[in-house]
């Protein structure tokens, strides 16, 4: 019986995918001397920052010094991030409906609690999982394990992350994943959880195709989430 839902943030629960292209494009505009259009940096809002820089060119010693200043950048707006249409209520009918709901992003786990807050989502979530400093590079796979180990912790679930990980565990059926990027599937899958690719933010055609189902509206998935209660995952 499926027990919780995880929820990415950034191109599921908040439309953030402007601010983050903007702040990529100032990042690399003034430390790369790189003049772009906002929207080159669409693929880019998701993944880790870490390995964004490392495909965009940046040599490795410099990395960090472009997350800092992106960072830096980015603390300055990301306070102007609007949630998407539907998104509390979705929330709130998926508590009523008695699963938990845990956030899990890659975002450091200080700034996604600001982020939270100023969106006005936190009486709406059970657990809130970001990235540690030290664990940045680690990415969606390290928060979802924390995410499943403070579910279990809470009574959510009965197993917290399981030790053996990869692309091949058996699935579980007590917990599923919604977000918008191949990312999230793959951070999801290492620890048996499948994913449903939600379409209203930064989802990508040949990604959606990786994901267990995906859902074009909020009411889409209160559907999808409805029926994992009555069948499980067996359709």
């Amino acid at each position: 019986m499926v027990n919780a839902v995880l929820f990415d943030l950034d191109g599921t629960l908040a439309d953030s995918g402007p601010i983050i292209t903007q702040t990529i494009s100032q990042t690399m505009r003034e430390l790369a001397g790189l003049d772009q259009p906002d929207d080159t940096y669409r693929r880019y809002v998701g993944p880790p920052l870490t390995s964004s820089f490392a495909h965009l060119g940046v040599a490795e010693p410099d990395i960090e010094a472009y997350i800092e200043y992106y960072r830096a950048s980015y603390d300055k707006v990301h306070h102007q991030t609007p949630v998407f249409e539907g998104v509390v209520d979705l929330l709130d009918t998926v508590r009523e409906k008695g699963f938990a709901v845990a956030l899990a992003t890659s975002k450091l786990q200080t700034v996604a609690e600001e982020v939270v807050r100023n969106l006005g989502l936190v009486g709406h979530i059970d657990i809130l999982c970001g990235s540690q400093p030290d664990e940045v590079h680690l990415g969606k796979p390290a928060v979802v394990e924390e995410a499943l180990n403070q579910l279990k912790a809470a009574g959510f679930l009965d197993e917290g992350a399981r030790e053996e990980q990869g692309m091949d565990v058996p699935l579980r059926d007590d917990v599923v994943m919604v977000g918008d990027r191949i990312y999230d599937i793959e951070g999801a899958r290492q620890h048996g959880v499948r994913t449903i690719l939600v379409t209203w933010g930064d989802s990508w055609p040949e990604e959606e195709a990786l994901a267990w189902k995906t859902a074009d509206t909020p009411g889409e998935l209160v559907e999808i989430l409805t029926a994992l209660q009555a069948n499980g995952f067996d359709d």
